[in-house]
């Protein structure tokens, strides 16, 4: 059957689309925002142990992960153990005195009990790598990721690695090899600005009278290095663990240790490089940043190519090239279950569907230009491991607190936006949204989690982070906490300067029904499907009495307790809160501190506490909804974390609306 022109054109605009997703197909930056959002964090808190206790290794990753990619290309080979029949990359001369093995296979096993076959090793080197760097004092910069693991590692395969003793056209021409141009090189060579180095990889200069190494410097380096010592020394004497643009200056003396670095300075154009890096600190950090990553792109494996290692030493020998989580991951992110729809209904809607397919091509997909994942990256990389910190020693105080920070972030978002309003103190002449009844019941070492959180951060990162971002990722992490589902939060919130207690008004109060709770979040966009999930979050916490004793008592003219609520349960509710008392009690009385579905299965058997909670049951549709959320926890979990990246988009400001705060509870 022939396909008419209209159809043609738009079956050849999907395949521009499909096209277009897939253009740089190999890397991207946060390429596992969904399939492991914790991976870049993972690795990171690890490298930040060991640097602690060990504070050389961080330079030991970076020429590791150099390593890696100038033999083979990025793929992790450089990690595998050598067998019987092959002596692997890690076992050559060259790579004989690397440490930090342990490391990354320490992160792996982390990452595969959190994303099991998600993450490959050549990505965990990469992040590894850029972490260190940063520990050092670098820039930080997103590392493009999505590498696959290699299942070759030959030690013979080394000898492409540069030498110490090559000079300039040598390593230029190498370089060239790979992709990278002489400036790239001497970007690159910055590297040994971190790092020590054995004797042996210059002692030629030193006792073959080499003319371009300071007489002054050489004589120091012979107390260090005696003929026929293999001692170590550092590379960057003045300031070995700082990753500054000291070593370049060190070439312009001719106090450099190698002659792979002295001869940086062999020719004028060079050296002119050498001389604008020496300058420049922040220049030589941006050129640096760009440099790695476009060495991290070195022949690498994407796709179904290789695979993902289990164990970061060891290939999986036997295992299908397909059969991993990593391989259908990558498929899914660019052929998606949309695109596939969109490619069906093609054939079935004609031309009609061209402008919408064409709309949907030329439109940024995923982008809610005003927040996004990893807002922070460049600006304040550690911003959300401070946050979390600070939040994980909050909780060790007080269990419950998470809660109140999960439950506070939800009152700024009906209230204003999230905004972080909520923060803010009331004035002498205003009561804020803090002190309105409904959040008087708000622990104060909630707030002053965030104002803890806010401290650190404006030390580390000035005028920086947002109250209401810092407000959104603890949020975040109380969840995960409970046992939640982790989720990436889009951020780049502003904060308001406006906070007024009556407008809590915008508050859902436990005693609506089914109509007035679906009523009010429509108003805020969220779908009564998206109530019903967030509902779920009274699966922690507790509720002081007054919130639900109409429920239990004088209920009606026909019955003085609420005929929906268990009468057992409520015969326990009765004992804990007699009339008139504000004491507090659990909202989840079987599982109070863990993020579960029990709070609908409470529901299912009429224990639902609030008037808004038991409602859901009130419809088929809703009941239905809460009975597969009862059933299943993955489900929910997984519903819980969009609804509430959904939820922290309200009325937000960014750009240039509102403001920093340089303290939560007070406009700049």
């Amino acid at each position: 059957m022939a396909l008419g022109g209209g159809v043609v054109l738009l079956a050849f605009v999907v395949a521009l689309c499909l096209c277009a997703t897939r253009a740089e197909p190999q890397l991207e930056a946060g390429f596992y925002s969904y399939s492991c959002p914790a991976a870049e964090l993972i690795v990171k808190e690890e490298v930040e142990k060991v640097l602690q206790d060990d504070p050389g290794v961080g330079a030991d990753l970076l020429r590791m992960h150099f390593h890696d990619c100038f033999v083979r290309g990025c793929d992790g080979s450089i990690l595998l153990n050598s067998t019987k029949g092959n002596t692997a990359e890690k076992d050559a001369q060259i790579n004989a005195d690397l440490e930090g093995f342990d490391v990354i296979d320490t992160i792996k096993e982390k990452l595969e009990a959190a994303c099991k076959g998600v993450v490959s090793c050549a990505d965990i080197l990469a992040f590894a790598s850029r972490d260190s760097i940063v520990h050092y004092g670098g820039v930080p910069y997103k590392v493009p990721s999505g590498r696959r693991d290699g299942r070759v590692s030959i030690a013979a395969d080394t000898s492409i690695l540069p030498s110490p003793k090559l000079g300039l056209s040598e390593l230029t021409k190498l370089f060239i090899s790979k992709g990278l141009s002489q400036n790239d090189m001497i970007t690159l060579s910055g590297a040994h600005t971190v790092g020590i180095a054995h004797c042996d990889a210059f002692s030629n200069r030193l006792y073959n009278g080499d003319p371009t190494l300071d007489p002054n410097y050489a004589a120091y380096l012979k107390t260090q290095c005696p003929p026929g010592s293999n001692n170590t020394v550092s590379m960057d004497p003045k300031t070995p663990r700082k990753f500054d643009n000291l070593y370049y200056r060190v070439i312009l003396k001719n106090q450099a240790l190698f002659t792979s670095d002295q001869t940086l300075v062999s020719t004028q154009g060079t050296a002119t490089q050498v001389k604008r890096l020496a300058e420049s600190y922040n220049r030589f950090q941006k050129k640096f940043a760009d440099a790695i990553v476009k060495m991290g792109a070195i022949e690498v494996l994407t796709g179904s190519e290789g695979e993902i290692r289990a164990d970061c030493k060891l290939q999986h020998s036997n295992r299908a090239p397909h059969t991993d989580a990593m391989g259908d991951l990558a498929a899914a992110k660019h052929t998606s279950d949309l695109i596939k729809t969109v490619r069906e209904m093609a054939f079935r809607r004609g031309e009609m569907l061209l402008a919408i397919v064409v709309a949907l091509c030329l439109s940024p997909i995923g982008t809610d230009a005003q927040l996004s994942v990893g807002f922070y990256s460049y600006s304040c990389p550690k911003a959300e491991v401070i946050v979390k910190k600070e939040l994980e020693k909050a909780l060790k105080a007080d269990a419950g607190i998470g809660a109140d920070l999960l439950r506070m972030h939800f009152h700024d978002c009906f209230v204003r936006g999230c905004d972080g309003s909520i923060l803010l103190d009331s004035t002498k002449k205003n009561t804020a949204e803090k002190d309105a009844i409904p959040n008087q019941t708000f622990e104060e070492e909630a707030f002053q989690v965030i104002d803890k959180a806010k401290k650190k951060l404006e030390k580390v990162c000035k005028g920086t982070v947002s109250c209401a971002d810092i407000l959104a990722f603890a949020a975040r992490d109380s969840v995960v906490h409970y046992g939640g589902t982790f989720y990436p939060v889009p951020a780049g919130r502003r904060d308001g300067k406006i906070s007024r207690s009556s407008d809590t008004s915008d508050l859902p109060p436990p005693t609506f029904n089914l109509t007035q709770l679906t009523k009010m979040f429509v108003s805020k966009g969220l779908s009564q499907d998206i109530m019903i999930t967030l509902s779920g979050s009274h699966t922690i916490g507790v509720a002081h009495c007054p919130t639900f004793s109409n429920r239990l008592y004088n209920f009606s003219r026909k019955a003085s307790t609420d005929p929906t609520l268990n009468p057992k349960y409520a015969g326990q509710l009765k004992k804990e809160c007699p009339p008139r008392s504000n004491n507090e009690v659990d909202m989840d009385p079987p599982s109070p501190l863990t993020f579960d579905t029990s709070y609908y299965r409470n529901l299912l058997d009429n224990r639902g506490l609030f008037t808004s909670d038991q409602t859901l049951m009130s419809t088929p549709a809703t009941a239905g909804r809460v009975r597969q959320f009862a059933s299943n926890s993955v489900l929910f979990k997984q519903k819980f974390a969009a609804a509430m990246v959904k939820m922290g988009k309200i009325g937000v400001l960014t750009g240039k609306q509102g403001e920093i705060r340089s303290y939560c509870r007070v406009v700049n």
